[in-house]
């Protein structure tokens, strides 16, 4: 398909291809906490920009500033703010493993969850037992030897 999109009144003539936006992130996508750990690699002024929800962007020092996309940065600011694709593909995965969000990483999340899934286990176990000798308890009848008496004296 060619790109119709007219320039000085002329159509172009070879096909227009574009890269929009990447994604990197240490969760996989359906992830309900995957749009907070997502970073976006995104060509912007200057090269390529990885942004993080809440419009920061990422620099060459490994910090966080705000504004990704404001046109009064200067040449400076773009200089340490933008990379280029293979750079910011790097940097992306870099940060993906060290972002922290509540205090957590997405490894650790993801651990968390592992264990709560265990923790939910061990927990339908324990009350399946329960449960068991519950049953066991009202099916058999007290004798005098086997459950205390319920007078007090």
């Amino acid at each position: 398909m060619t790109d119709t999109t007219t320039h000085d009144a002329r159509p172009a003539t070879r096909p227009v291809v574009r890269i929009g936006e990447l994604e990197v992130c240490g969760l996989p996508a359906g992830h309900e906490a995957y749009p907070v750990y997502v970073l976006r690699i995104r060509p912007l002024a200057g090269g390529w920009a990885v942004v993080r929800a809440g419009d920061r962007c990422l620099g060459r020092d490994g910090t966080w500033a705000y504004g990704s996309n404001q046109g009064d940065r200067d040449d400076a600011w773009l200089a340490e703010h933008r990379f280029s694709l293979k750079e910011a593909l790097e940097q992306a995965e870099e940060s993906a493993q060290r972002l922290t969000v509540r205090g957590r990483t997405a490894a650790q999340l993801l651990a968390e969850e592992d264990d709560q899934a265990d923790l939910g286990g061990e927990a339908t176990a324990a009350a399946a037992e329960l449960a068991q000798a519950w049953t066991f308890a009202r099916s058999t009848t007290p004798d005098e030897g086997h459950y205390p008496s319920a007078s007090c004296t």
